[in-house]
């Protein structure tokens, strides 16, 4: 069995309504799949805030409970600060630069 891969370009900004909406859709896609991994392109997010951070987090470990890795690609600068301000570990969280440097370390 081949193993499945979603991919997710995240464009705007991520306001409460949106993450939620996200981290349903993420969930419910990796359920009905059996999607090892997931790619979360955010590239196109011009700012995260600490919310918004503790938001992908939560679908970080909800994903790993149901069996898939999930990798943020295109984190910038400002969100790299956020996710460090947290208390995130690098180590616990698979990142890649890009998209397409994510498509390739899978």
């Amino acid at each position: 069995m081949r193993d499945m891969t979603l991919v997710m370009p995240l464009i705007g900004p991520l306001d409460p309504a949106r993450l939620a909406d996200l981290q349903r859709q993420a969930l419910r896609q990796i359920a009905q799949t059996g999607a090892h991994d997931l790619l979360l392109d955010i590239t196109g997010v011009p700012t995260i805030d600490p919310q918004v951070a503790q938001g992908l987090l939560h679908l970080v470990a909800s994903a790993r409970l149901m069996g898939a890795q999930v990798t943020l690609a295109g984190i910038r600068p400002e969100a790299a600060q956020i996710l460090v301000s947290l208390g995130i570990n690098p180590q616990e969280i698979r990142t890649a630069s890009t998209l397409q440097a994510a498509l390739v370390q899978r």
